[in-house]
């Protein structure tokens, strides 16, 4: 084989072998009540293995006044509040977390699929949420997060 053919060959390989390393799952759960929608989208990071996103959206057209909420995840519970919070232009991203331990890292670097984020979550997330509405009445929700895409 001539030295141009053998560049080629070499360079095909690597992109093949970089293109087969690289992690291209990604998890979506959702939950949807009349008033709000809570998506959590878990992706892959380099170096933790995966990141945590939680977004919140109003679905009702009540103006908020205050907004409290916790989310409970395996490796414990996301929470907060907004003040005032502006639903205009879409949901809030509400968290951004990674997995607690090196060994959690190393399991979402492994690449979680479909059956393996169910098993590590071992059941599904749960967001309990209270608000207070622009007539100062408060009210409270708990939504369950339900596995709705898998790549």
């Amino acid at each position: 084989m001539s030295k141009p053919h053998n560049l080629w060959l070499f360079l095909c390989i690597s992109f093949l072998l970089t293109a087969c390393s690289m992690q291209t799952w990604s998890h979506k759960y959702e939950g949807n009540s009349a008033n709000w929608q809570i998506v959590l989208d878990v992706v892959p990071d380099k170096d933790v293995g995966a990141i945590f996103i939680g977004k919140l959206d109003q679905r009702s057209t009540h103006q908020i006044q205050h907004v409290n909420y916790e989310i409970e995840l395996k490796n414990g519970g996301r929470g907060g509040n907004l003040k005032n919070p502006e639903f205009d232009h879409g949901p809030i991203k509400i968290f951004e977390d990674i997995p607690h331990s090196d060994t959690y890292q190393q399991e979402f670097k492994d690449g979680l699929y479909d059956a393996d984020i169910q098993q590590f979550f071992t059941s599904n997330p749960v967001l309990t949420i209270t608000w207070t509405d622009d007539q100062g009445k408060s009210h409270k929700e708990v939504i369950e997060l339900i596995l709705v895409e898998s790549k």
